[in-house]
């Protein structure tokens, strides 16, 4: 059965590839962007906020600020290249959720709102990957090549680009 067709045979809509690629690009870039430039403003002013930055998980100022100026500008900065962009994005979602749900718990919805979208978008975005305009799909394609230069076997690593000998 054709796996563009339901059951009864009718043919179902689908996403054309394309557009997925470039909303997905649009997502990163424009949601990761301004996470960048939300955790530039933190590491630009880290010795003035290291000792009074809010410690919701208990383990030091310091430390929660850079676990979250680390997720909000490294995170995100990866998320944007699409690079190791699963990982990257669930970091900033787990900084949002703890500015959203524990930081800003108690204050007004105005307050953690734009935390929790930003938990959204990143975690749509762990959810669905980077898409094919990314670091990460340019990799796969890469290894992909690389392994059937070589018959198919093993995975390849950066740097390894040896192909098998033409005897």
């Amino acid at each position: 059965m054709d796996s563009n067709k339901s059951a009864s045979g009718a043919r179902m809509a689908t996403t054309n590839d394309k557009s997925l690629a470039y909303g997905l690009w649009l997502l990163r870039l424009g949601a990761g962007t301004f996470m960048i430039i939300h955790g530039a403003a933190k590491l630009s002013h880290f010795s003035e906020l290291s000792a009074t930055f809010a410690d919701p998980l208990r383990i030091g100022s310091a430390a929660s600020l850079t676990l979250a100026s680390g997720a909000e500008f490294l995170g995100a900065f990866l998320v944007t290249l699409g690079l190791f962009t699963r990982p990257a994005a669930l970091s900033v979602v787990f900084t949002m959720l703890v500015a959203g749900l524990i930081k800003h718990g108690p204050d007004p919805w105005a307050k953690k709102e734009l935390a929790l979208l930003y938990a959204i978008v990143f975690g749509a975005l762990a959810l669905t990957g980077p898409g094919s305009f990314s670091l990460d799909s340019w990799w796969r394609r890469r290894r992909v090549t690389l392994d059937s230069r070589r018959g198919g076997a093993g995975s390849a690593s950066p740097g390894d680009t040896k192909l098998p000998s033409p005897v």
